[in-house]
């Protein structure tokens, strides 16, 4: 009977550490892009938000959405973990009325308004808000 050989596992690229945070990416929209966007929102469903966030995951962006109780809306969240994109290190958060909402702003904001590059609009880690 044949010995079974060990198949050689491929070896990994080395874990690059994820960039150190930088800031937030606040931009307020204007009225035009407002009105951009209200058109934009009118035909975009579930499944282009799916396929939003896939590109975000794949652009390699922590995305986080959450339920914002008080302020009665969702929150996305995207935090760029490649350290080879002018946004390394930093955070671009939306909201909407809903999850669908939230993450179509959150697409209008990275593709349509900012051109995918947020470094222009940093506020530094050290700024307090409240």
């Amino acid at each position: 009977m044949p010995r079974k050989t060990q198949t050689e596992t491929p070896k990994s690229t080395p874990k690059q550490e994820p960039p150190k945070f930088k800031g937030f990416a606040n931009y307020t929209l204007t009225a035009s892009d407002k009105e951009r966007f209200a058109l934009m929102a009118e035909d975009y469903g579930d499944a282009q938000a799916m396929e939003d966030l896939e590109r975000f995951i794949e652009m390699d962006y922590k995305v986080t959405l959450s339920k914002d109780v008080s302020h009665k809306s969702y929150l996305v969240a995207l935090t760029c973990m490649d350290p080879n994109s002018p946004n390394a290190g930093l955070c671009l958060t939306t909201r909407g009325k809903d999850a669908t909402n939230a993450i179509a702003m959150a697409a209008y904001k990275h593709f349509e308004v900012l051109k995918e590059n947020w470094s222009k609009i940093v506020q530094p880690p050290d700024v307090v808000y409240g």
